[in-house]
Order: C-alpha cells, then structure tokens, then sequence
C-alpha cells in the first residue's frame, strides 16, 4: 500500500516588497516571481533547485528520444541506445 501527502500552500501573489528586495534575481518582475516561485517550491519539498541552463541537455535528450541521434551525453556522461558508452569510445 501507498500512501503520499499533499501540502497546499497559500496564494503567492508578487507585490513590490518582494520585487525591490529580490530585484538582483532578475531584470523583469516576471524573472523575479519565477525565482521566488522557484526558491519557495525547493525549501518546502527539501528538493534541490536544478540549473536553468541545461537547454544542451534537453536538446540533446530530445535528439535521443525522438531517434535524430543514437547517443547523448548530460553531465558528463554518455548514453546510446542500449547502454552507456565507455569514454574510450569517443
């Protein structure tokens, strides 16, 4: 049997007090409440907050699962169809 918990959070509404004191997290209001949202969602669920700019990675990921390549590589490590490839490989 599983069970799971869910936590609802309380309305998270930008206002200016949060935009001037976080305003180095971003040049657009936008920016800003996406960090905020961000940062909050990391604190409650103890998860680590992921990089923004692994676009290489999801397009490289993208390549792989949609057959354009046989192989990709995400953090330094590289994947075929089939299994992991040896760095020698390469």
């Amino acid at each position: 049997m599983n069970t799971s918990t869910l936590h609802i959070l309380p309305e998270f509404t930008p206002n200016t007090i949060m935009l001037d004191r976080h305003a180095d997290k971003g040049e657009q209001p936008w920016e800003v409440f996406a960090w905020c949202t961000r940062d909050l969602l990391s604190k409650q669920s103890g998860l680590p907050k992921q990089s923004n700019n692994n676009f290489k990675d999801k397009g490289a990921y993208i390549e792989f699962m949609t057959s354009v390549k046989d192989y990709m590589e995400v953090h330094g490590r590289m994947f075929k169809i089939g299994g992991t490839y040896d760095s020698n490989t390469f």
